[in-house]
């Protein structure tokens, strides 16, 4: 009870103060826990950063994702690799995707 009071109060002092450093320490905490490293802004800022082959697979995985879900929620079916028919009403469309 006493630390929940303790929150709230110092809440109700400074909401502003209090939630920029409540996000900071979610922040670290989330760091911690995941392992994970910040990435890296000044690299990021690069066209060339982008460029790697790593970046193809991401866009690649991005976009069969979208169409699994597209397929899932419309009941479509993948005829080929790059034909995809959606069940749209009473009807069929026929999609022609270009990966």
């Amino acid at each position: 009870m006493k630390v929940h009071r303790e929150f709230y109060l110092e809440f109700s002092r400074d909401p502003q103060a209090f939630i920029s450093r409540w996000l900071a320490s979610q922040c670290r905490d989330y760091w911690v826990m995941t392992d994970a490293t910040p990435g890296h802004p000044e690299e990021e800022r690069r066209a060339d950063f982008y460029q790697a082959q790593w970046t193809h697979e991401a866009v690649m995985r991005y976009f069969y994702n979208r169409v699994r879900k597209l397929i899932i929620r419309n009941h479509a079916f993948v005829v080929s690799h790059s034909d995809l028919f959606v069940y749209h009403g009473e009807l069929f469309v026929a999609i022609h995707c270009r990966f």
